[in-house]
């Protein structure tokens, strides 16, 4: 898998909401920024710019596309890959990834492309759901949707495309690994509960908690469930996976590292050279030996959870540096249902630390292999219906099939090892390295196993 997406990173981050959508601008701020704007030259020249392209070009023109448009410029031109705008369909989304269910299908995506974020790859089917009970499975690319062409659509245009009211129906257009031509398949939306936590007993003593995301109000819940779970079949060691994990709401990360750590701290957070504490462990926690798994796309409120842990040497850390980012952001809603986020401050690590660019190092470094490499190729042909060989260093990799407008596309998602196809069998004993050594570290002495 590539680096996280900025997506995925900028939903890690957030402490809680900032709920202002009912407050009057001028609660708001302390500037009069829309006298301001009047008067400044360039907030002058907005305005002329604007009127003149409304009533002067050449052709009629979407004025609320024009306007959206500049909102998304000044956001963009803070260079800030965690800052950004969400139009009214994508905030919705993320107002539905909070509460924890929407209707839709039932899978998660995530965007392989590095350079937009498309090729929208299926990596989390869940149990039950109309995508589940369709056959779709993990490793299946989205090519079409309802007929249209969503290839080159970021992830989360595709997401929201995939959600809509229950009952309704969908069509897709899949390209499944090792196949040419594209698998149809149709579906009907459901309620759809999100998922974040997996969990499974590895050879009746070893509790294993896997958290996907950080990302909706019912992690905590979740986690806490699970983790009752393993107690009460008498883990002796807990793993916790948080491998991919592109963050979620600070809070539930605080909640879940309460669980585990007894009076000890547990982060903090500077805001313009303020410094002060987000939350300090109580006096309860679990006493049983822990291992984190982590890799360089780990993030955010993943980062947090994981350094918590280990500056107050409560486990054993297992794989890959992190991915390093250690601001958080804040969300504006605005008039028009968008809203911006923003970052506004920086966390920082029990003992004060700034982790940002530099990611939280294991205690035990393991390669994460599991890391695909995508390879895309398109172009356009003579012929329909033209069968073109792809190959790779000289190996053969698949093949393309020329449409009848004479072109032709090939996605492959190349992975070191063989992926599960469903969900019940994530979990690789064998093949995955990073947690082959934490099985082998479990059945091992000392580990850090006190809770205080």
């Amino acid at each position: 898998m590539k680096l996280p997406s900025k997506k995925q990173i900028v939903i890690g981050t957030l402490l809680s909401l900032l709920c202002v959508a009912g407050l009057a601008w001028g609660q708001l701020f302390s500037r009069d920024f829309s006298g301001e704007l009047k008067e400044s030259p360039l907030g002058q020249t907005l305005f002329e710019v604007f009127a003149s392209i409304s009533e002067s070009y050449v052709d009629i023109v979407n004025e609320e596309r024009v306007l959206e448009q500049a909102i998304i410029g000044m956001v963009d031109s803070l260079e800030d890959p965690f800052s950004h705008y969400a139009s009214a369909d994508l905030a919705l989304k993320e107002h539905q990834d909070l509460a924890g269910s929407y209707g839709g299908v039932g899978v998660v995506l995530i965007g392989r492309d590095p350079s937009n974020e498309s090729v929208a790859e299926i990596v989390q089917v869940y149990k039950d759901s109309p995508a589940a009970k369709a056959g779709l499975l993990r490793g299946d690319i989205i090519y079409q949707i309802d007929d249209e062409d969503v290839l080159n659509l970021d992830a989360d245009s595709i997401a929201i495309k995939l959600r809509g009211d229950s009952g309704t129906p969908i069509s897709l257009a899949v390209r499944r690994h090792g196949q040419s031509q594209l698998l149809k398949i149709s579906l009907v939306r459901q309620p759809i509960s999100v998922l974040s936590i997996e969990t499974k007993m590895i050879d009746a003593s070893i509790g294993y908690i896997r958290i996907y995301n950080f990302y909706n109000y019912n992690v905590y819940e979740q986690f806490k469930e699970a983790l009752d779970e393993m107690v009460a079949q008498q883990a002796s060691t807990l793993i916790i996976d948080v491998r991919d994990n592109g963050g979620g709401l600070i809070n539930q990360g605080v909640l879940i590292a309460n669980e585990l750590l007894k009076q000890k701290e547990i982060a903090f957070q500077r805001t313009r050279g303020i410094t002060q504490r987000i939350a300090r462990a109580d006096n309860t926690a679990i006493d049983i030996p822990i291992i984190v798994l982590v890799n360089r796309n780990s993030a955010s409120t993943a980062e947090l959870l994981a350094a918590a842990l280990k500056e107050n040497n409560r486990v054993v850390i297992v794989g890959e540096t992190t991915f390093g980012k250690g601001v958080g952001q804040t969300v504006l809603p605005l008039t028009n249902r968008g809203q911006i986020t923003q970052v506004s401050f920086e966390w920082l690590t029990p003992t004060k630390r700034n982790i940002h660019n530099l990611g939280v190092a294991p205690d035990i470094y393991v390669r994460d292999s599991n890391i695909p490499h995508i390879l895309k190729i398109e172009g356009k042909a003579a012929e329909p219906n033209t069968i073109i060989d792809i190959y790779a260093s000289s190996r053969y990799v698949g093949r393309a099939i020329v449409q009848e407008d004479g072109t032709y596309r090939f996605i492959e998602i190349a992975y070191s090892k063989k992926q599960p196809e469903s969900q019940e069998s994530l979990i690789d004993l064998k093949g995955d390295a990073i947690l082959k050594v934490a099985l082998e570290l479990a059945g091992k002495e000392p580990m850090h196993a006190s809770g205080q």
